[in-house]
């Protein structure tokens, strides 16, 4: 599930719970940056080494981005730019560009589901589950909007 930033909020987040092996992988983000969550699945589709046709698996990508059809696609006028998401960032060589980005993985109590929402408090983000379970988890995302770990 993907949440974009709203004002005062905190930062956007993605999240996928493994029920079986009991843990929460998350993703958190400025949604300024990555303002799009890509989910994808690969069936034996990657053919070059070290793949070789063998895998299967679903992905969850934080990009800016139209989708999956490339460059080209993304920094022309398209679907999503036209509903006011942008899907190519600007380079400049005066100003250099920054993606802060943190991932993690928690363990998290049995039958936690699916995480509902997520509160943020300073050094600190607690997912809470459709069911109502907490798992907080210590995690600098200040560094999100400052870049500076402190």
């Amino acid at each position: 599930m993907a949440v974009f930033k709203k004002a005062g909020h905190g930062p956007a987040w993605t999240a996928a719970t493994n029920t079986v092996g009991g843990f929460l992988w998350f993703s958190l983000k400025n949604a300024a940056a990555l303002p799009t969550t890509v989910f994808w699945m690969c069936n034996c589709g990657l053919h070059s080494a070290p793949f070789l046709g063998r895998n299967r698996c679903l992905g969850l990508e934080d990009v800016c981005g139209y989708l999956a059809l490339g460059l080209a696609e993304s920094v022309k006028p398209n679907a999503a730019t036209r509903a006011g998401i942008p899907t190519a960032i600007r380079f400049s060589r005066r100003r250099p560009t920054a993606v802060n980005y943190i991932q993690g993985v928690v363990k998290v109590p049995r039958n936690f589901g699916r995480v509902a929402r997520v509160h943020f408090a300073s050094g600190k983000a607690t997912f809470v589950s459709k069911n109502g379970k907490r798992v907080p988890v210590p995690v600098l995302h200040e560094f999100l909007e400052s870049g500076e770990i402190t």
